[in-house]
């Protein structure tokens, strides 16, 4: 494992870190809603084989497998294991009401997690309407100091999902010590993007990279992308390259990655092994801009199964119709998708044309999908 260190906070961390809002479920797989129920024995074991397999770093959430994902990375960290992991959460900035909310959510947070302070401590999901209308008016960023003066938290940040113009305003805002965004290949000038990074790392704020794989967009990709990169190096996989590309970034502290399995912990750490800044040549620099041409060929949704959009009144798992939509575009099997929709879709909740289009979805939306507008295509296609 290389590790890195993390802006200027003088923490080092391991180049991969292991994100816990799709851990292993009961029923098998992996999950980004607990309809399962998460299987918390296998998630337990999986996260002590990370951290003996070097991993340091666990990213979790308030809301992640509705609470289950903090009390799962709690009881895994007993037994000597605390002492050899940094924990990640966040604070649910859409749930503060009022000022007393934050230190509310925090205490509670705490408890799920049985330790005395939290490592890093993010504003979850920063985004102009929560920001303006929670985070400024309810004094969160200066609750979220005192935490940090009271030892409650040890170092300060916000995961982010808008404007650049944003992104500016917000991290001039605190003394904050790290970030984190959504980065990959195909997203490098989504919400701040590369010019983000680079503007935090400029400001010696450490850079965590969310989505490497977008939500597994980048894991089966169409097969004149697979040639792509497998004629530039038949050795190394999709998943890699995509690893690679962020690694390669001296901005980039760690990229977080949803290991479901101990099998995919060894894999991703083997290629966290060879990971160095500055370690692509120009050659393979302009496979991802080829290969980012190639993608563009392709009208997907760029839903991330992030899941923020839980909650649909009518029931609807909006991440499992969008991610059968875009396979289909990526793959052209319409039999599979139609297979997947008739059947694998209901196991987790109501298909799309249960939808109302009352727009609430729409709110929580990091990617600003317009959800309403294509439930109905999708259900059209393939019902």
């Amino acid at each position: 494992m290389q590790y890195r260190a993390m802006g200027s906070t003088g923490m080092e961390v391991s180049a991969l870190g292991m994100g816990t809002m799709r851990l292993p479920l009961r029923e098998g797989g992996q999950g980004y809603t607990s309809s399962r129920g998460a299987d918390v024995e296998r998630s337990v074991e999986l996260i002590r084989h990370a951290i003996d397999s070097g991993i340091t770093y666990f990213d979790t959430a308030f809301n992640y497998l509705h609470g289950e994902s903090e009390k799962i990375i709690g009881k895994a960290l007993q037994d000597g294991y605390r002492e050899r992991a940094l924990i990640a959460t966040k604070s649910p900035i859409w749930m503060i009401e009022g000022e007393d909310d934050f230190d509310r959510l925090l205490r509670k947070q705490l408890d799920r997690l049985q330790t005395d302070y939290i490592d890093v401590y993010l504003l979850h999901s920063v985004m102009e309407k929560d920001w303006r209308n929670r985070v400024l008016p309810h004094r969160v960023v200066e609750s979220l100091l005192a935490a940090k003066e009271a030892g409650l938290v040890k170092h300060i940040g916000f995961s982010f999902h808008d404007r650049m113009d944003l992104f500016r305003e917000v991290i001039d805002y605190a003394d904050w010590d790290v970030c984190q965004l959504q980065l990959n290949y195909l997203d490098r000038g989504f919400q701040g993007g590369l010019e983000a990074a680079r503007l935090a790392a400029d400001k010696g704020i450490g850079v965590m990279v969310m989505e490497p794989l977008r939500g597994g967009h980048l894991v089966n990709v169409p097969a004149d992308v697979r040639e792509t990169f497998r004629t530039a190096d038949p050795d190394r996989s999709p998943v890699e390259w995509a690893f690679d590309f962020l690694w390669d970034l001296p901005e980039v502290s760690l990229v977080l990655s949803g290991m479901g399995s101990p099998e995919e912990v060894d894999i991703d750490c083997a290629y966290a092994d060879r990971a160095r800044a500055g370690m692509l040549s120009p050659e393979e620099h302009a496979v991802f801009d080829a290969v980012e041409r190639q993608f563009a060929a392709y009208p997907t949704i760029p839903c991330t199964g992030c899941n923020y959009c839980a909650g649909c009144p009518q029931g609807v798992t909006i991440p499992y119709n969008l991610q059968t939509y875009n396979q289909y575009v990526l793959s052209g099997d319409i039999e599979r998708a139609k297979w997947e929709y008739a059947t694998t879709i209901p196991l987790n909740g109501a298909t799309a044309g249960a939808c109302i289009g009352c727009g609430e979805c729409e709110e929580r939306c990091p990617q600003k999908i317009p959800v309403g507008e294509w439930m109905p295509k999708i259900d059209e296609l393939f019902a």
